[in-house]
């Protein structure tokens, strides 16, 4: 039903809520949400809400003109995967990896030849393939322990290289240009990379970094990139870039992962209204009671939240599944993946009790290990973050098997 047309709830809502719209449905668009998520917090109930681009009213009917197999499925997974948890199947519990990272330099062409450095994780893969890539975007705080755990986990967890690209500088990361062409630099260096696939390329930013992804959505482009997430970026700056963007000449999946009390709605409403104009594919999600800083394990201001970041991370799992290529079967690990993901794109006609997209975790804590990286130095720390860098021979190929973590 529409959003937008009714009085409003009366007393307080206990029971967690999740709502799923399309995007061109007619009934919810972005001022009905804005009165749903006022409605809602007025009644102190946990929410969350996905809109899905493109998608219309009815789209998860089989017999309505308006069906979206797409849409029905992420729909559905996200459905099932969160009355997991109401029905007491799994827990927000999570657990974090220990970096491990190589060191590479690279550097800022556009900017006369700019040096930076990054820092890679590879899979440790038996199977020889080039493999699709991760770029991770740091927040305003740099490339921390935090951006490298998350390079490692894509790497365990998917089987991708993962890479934490170098944007630090807040004069650059203030001004959209050098931005942009902070995040393109390492786009180009993983694009030489013997061990990627250049055409198959994700672009992750947390915070800053996650306004900067979307600055490189909406201002430029590589047909490299199918992917781009954002989690808890700065919508409001985004939204003024927004009203001056050029239309797309290439087609990325767009993920904002948004804190219902980090972004105003009058800043969600310019920003999507762009991206509707632009003809953008792109999915939002937000958060109720969730502000900045909501994946970060180790925020100093303990903004961290459980259900908002391990929801988060099921829906972008879910894009990278569907938009990259199945990696080879490797041999059996002694503990099981955190993702048992597949690529969304059957409709749940066939088996509709079949989650494709889990987005929590089982309750028993893995261990994890380190894995061999690329070329320069490898880093090997304890669960403190203590530990010194130790020099790996790559050319031995070898390193150590390592289970899955939860995001």
């Amino acid at each position: 039903g529409g959003a937008g047309g009714y009085a409003g709830p009366v007393g307080n809502i206990t029971i967690p809520s999740l709502f799923q719209t399309g995007g061109s449905d007619f009934l919810t668009g972005p001022q009905a949400m804005a009165k749903l998520e006022d409605d809602l917090n007025g009644a102190g109930a946990t929410w969350e809400t996905v809109r899905y681009a493109k998608i219309k009213h009815a789209f998860t009917n089989w017999f309505s003109q308006n069906y979206d197999a797409r849409a029905d499925a992420r729909s559905w997974n996200s459905m099932t995967s969160f009355l997991e948890v109401q029905f007491g199947e799994r827990t927000y519990e999570s657990s974090q990896p220990m970096e491990a990272v190589a060191e590479v330099s690279y550097a800022d062409e556009n900017d006369d030849g700019f040096p930076l450095q990054g820092y890679l994780s590879v899979p440790d893969a038996t199977v020889a393939v080039r493999r699709p890539v991760v770029i991770i975007v740091s927040d305003g705080t740099g490339q921390d322990r935090y951006e490298q755990q998350r390079a490692t986990q894509i790497a365990d967890e998917f089987g991708y290289l993962g890479f934490v690209a170098d944007v630090t500088g807040h004069e650059r990361m203030a001004n959209e240009t050098l931005f942009v062409s902070r995040i393109q630099a390492a786009v180009d260096f993983v694009k030489s990379h013997a061990a990627v696939d250049p055409t198959n390329i994700a672009i992750v930013g947390f915070g800053t970094g996650g306004t900067g992804a979307l600055y490189y959505a909406l201002t430029s482009g590589d047909g490299g990139v199918k992917a781009i997430t954002s989690f808890h970026g700065t919508l409001s700056r985004v939204a003024a870039v927004a009203a001056s963007a050029l239309p797309f000449n290439y087609t990325p999946q767009i993920l904002i992962e948004s804190g219902g009390d980090a972004d105003s709605m009058d800043d969600i409403i310019l920003l999507e209204n762009t991206l509707i104009s632009m003809a953008a594919d792109y999915e939002l999600s937000r958060y109720s009671g969730v502000g900045r800083a909501f994946t970060k394990w180790n925020d100093k201001e303990g903004r961290y939240d459980p259900r908002a970041s391990v929801r988060s991370f099921g829906a972008m799992a879910s894009v990278l599944r569907e938009v990259f290529p199945a990696m080879p079967t490797e041999p059996p690990t002694e503990s099981p993946t955190e993702f048992p993901i597949k690529s969304p794109t059957e409709s749940p006609i066939k088996s509709p009790t079949k989650s494709l997209a889990p987005t929590m975790v089982n309750k028993k804590s893995l261990a994890p290990t380190m894995v061999s990286g690329k070329a320069g130095k490898k880093q090997k720390r304890d669960k403190n973050g203590k530990g010194k860098k130790k020099s790996h021979n790559k050319s031995k190929g070898k390193g150590h098997k390592k289970a899955g973590q939860e995001p």
